[in-house]
């Protein structure tokens, strides 16, 4: 992996002068135009993928003597490729920026669409997707001075753009097709934290740009997957926030020192990739480019897999077929002497950063005391009126495999041993199995579940099975009887109790073979 530092023009200074355009006023004494007279610097330290503006590119400035109002009022500045025109918006006007001692605090988002909203008391940012914009941005906070002769109004301001400290970027160059499109692509990194520039406050005279970055109000954890944005059709970037922190739950060397850092990129349809890295430090404001992805090694193995009789949706006339995996989506066996190696990885609920086996030591795991979740919970992306399953992006068996992987649904699942030929507890050295055997085309066919168990907080249970389905929960926190299978030592039973999202149970993949006519 080869360090690529680009910088943006050494302080670059750039003016701002817009077409004068009429502006509303209530009291018919303030003037009515404007022309905005704005300096944006680089700082010298800022490293980036984006070297330049291009078109389309905006700055969007606040200020701090404008109440936050139900209709966000702020100033745009738009590029055109070589010059910028600025504009108020929301019904903002010169006498609302004309209140002595005031600043103006702006924000540059390089990539993606950009949409502001109200929302308690904020001026809330979003994206395409309606969610928080995960990536990197610049911001600053300038006094300012406004002049008036006649109607004409003069704002006049240097804005000394920053990244925020221990912010860095990963970029993959655009190949024929690939690599040029968003939300298309994910990259899990080792101890780099997604962190998205969420919304603008104020706190008494002090405006302020917020991250989602703290556990327990929608931060990410280290190690989540940033989501990629196109880039000016090269490449696609990631952005994120170097994470250093050890404890107990992530002891693994820190980027300042050299040590194993582990790379998973994910393309939605293909199989993911994996490189690990044993030489490299980070450093923030750096710009690293990940060269040759297709051919890293494959983050987890096809498994094997057997028709088992079960059609998708437990109906035939789909006439798609559910091969049913061996192994459980990260394991390397069905059946093993040391039994874990059975197990495979553990997820959260719509999730697809897992931790690996027995052991929660390793940089997989999040902080089982303190849990991100993915954006998808606290953004409420799964409504029962909406949706009743995973999206692929979030089926952690789709998102590894690719193809036509996936998780099986609580339907299709239960299906599994309705009508087996076989269905009982069986030994493996000192392990138990539960085998399940059914008759199709007159053959035998049999498959085996693991006793896997669950995690949670302070608790691991291996002394019965579960796995996740890919069934959206009766609700999104606790989700009894829809989206767990739970198998007892009794033997398979169906859909499983109580089970919260952020438990990490194994996963049992399908794929979806069409028959041929």
């Amino acid at each position: 992996m080869t360090k690529q530092f680009l910088f943006f023009g050494a302080v670059a200074l750039i003016m701002l002068v817009s077409t004068c355009s009429p502006l509303s006023n209530d009291t018919g004494t303030q003037p009515t135009t404007i022309d905005f007279k704005i300096r944006i610097n680089y700082s010298t330290d800022t490293k980036a993928v984006k070297q330049d503006f291009v078109a389309g590119d905006v700055v969007y400035a606040f200020f701090n003597n404008v109440a936050i109002n139900e209709t966000p009022k702020y100033a745009q500045f738009t590029y055109n490729g070589t010059n910028w025109s600025g504009s108020l918006q929301g019904g903002l006007t010169v006498a609302e920026l004309a209140a002595s001692g005031a600043t103006m605090s702006a924000v540059f988002f390089p990539f993606g669409t950009v949409n502001i909203t109200h929302s308690d008391g904020k001026y809330v940012f979003t994206g395409a997707d309606g969610l928080p914009i995960y990536t990197y941005y610049l911001s600053a906070t300038s006094d300012y001075t406004l002049e008036t002769e006649g109607d004409l109004a003069t704002l006049t301001a240097t804005l000394n753009m920053t990244m925020p400290a221990n912010y860095v970027q990963f970029f993959v160059d655009k190949e024929g097709d690939k690599y040029n499109a968003d939300f298309t692509y994910r990259l899990i990194v080792h101890r780099i934290s997604p962190v998205a520039c969420a919304s603008y406050s104020l706190s008494g005279s002090t405006g302020t740009f917020n991250e989602i970055n703290d556990v327990g109000v929608g931060g990410l954890d280290p190690g989540q997957p940033m989501w990629g944005y196109a880039y000016n059709n090269e490449g696609i970037a990631f952005s994120g926030k170097i994470n250093n922190t050890t404890s107990s739950y992530n002891s693994s060397p820190t980027w300042t020192t050299t040590g194993e850092h582990r790379l998973i990129f994910f393309e939605l349809g293909s199989p993911a990739r994996t490189k690990v890295y044993s030489d490299k430090t980070l450093t923030g404001h750096a710009a690293i480019k990940l060269k040759n992805v297709s051919s890293w090694d494959r983050a987890i193995s096809e498994p094997t897999s057997k028709f088992m009789g079960i059609y998708k949706n437990n109906d035939p006339n789909t006439g798609i077929q559910l091969y049913w995996a061996d192994y459980n989506l990260g394991a390397s066996t069905s059946l093993s002497d040391s039994g874990t190696e059975a197990f495979g990885y553990y997820f959260a609920w719509g999730e697809i950063v897992p931790s690996e086996g027995e052991n929660s030591g390793n940089w997989f795991i999040k902080n089982e005391n303190g849990v991100g979740w993915w954006y998808w919970y606290w953004n409420q992306k799964y409504d029962t009126a909406v949706k009743n399953r995973l999206d692929p992006q979030d089926d952690a068996a789709n998102a590894y495999l690719g193809g036509d992987w996936r998780m099986p649904t609580a339907e299709e699942f239960s299906a599994l041993w309705t009508g087996a030929t076989t269905s009982q507890v069986v030994s493996y050295s000192s392990d138990k199995r539960w085998k399940i055997t059914r008759k199709v085309d007159g053959n035998s066919r049999t498959i085996y579940l693991t006793p896997a168990g669950f995690k949670k907080p302070s608790e691991y249970s291996t002394d019965h099975g579960r796995y996740w389905t890919a069934s959206y929960p009766k609700d999104v926190f606790y989700s009894p009887f829809l989206n767990t299978i739970e198998i007892e030592n009794l033997g398979p039973g169906g859909p499983g109790s109580s089970g919260i999202t952020f438990w990490q149970m194994p996963i049992r993949p399908v794929k979806e073979v069409s028959v041929t006519p």
